[in-house]
């Protein structure tokens, strides 16, 4: 899961698996010795890119490396128009008069230092 918090990135190097493989949470390399694999896509990691950077090897698979469930799609839900007075009407900045700035990640992630970075 890459360098997360309580991700345990520190035993890779000591070969915990006959192979390891670096998968989802973080799509570049890892650096470490120990990780064999990258798992990706070429959208993702263009091989001929990026190849030079990673000192695992590329596990590229063939339309994307996100695992998702195309039936739980929330598109049609945010799809369209947003307009000033939707904004205004929700307490929402609109993107043509202010800066909005998103974090779609874990909660516990987003605190005053993240804010204060903002």
């Amino acid at each position: 899961n890459g360098y997360t918090d309580g991700g345990r990135s520190e035993l890779l190097p000591l070969k915990p698996a006959p192979i390891t493989v670096a998968y989802l949470g973080y799509p570049y390399t890892m650096a470490l010795t120990g990780v064999d694999y990258t798992m990706s896509d070429r959208v993702v990691t263009p091989p001929e890119q990026y190849t030079s950077c990673f000192t695992e090897r590329l596990a590229l698979l063939p339309h994307t490396y996100m695992v998702s469930d195309h039936r739980q799609s929330q598109s049609s839900s945010i799809i369209g128009t947003f307009s000033v007075a939707d904004a205004a009407q929700r307490s929402l900045p609109h993107t043509d008069e202010q800066v909005v700035l998103a974090n779609f990640n874990h909660l516990q992630k987003l605190g005053p230092a993240t804010f204060k970075l903002w």
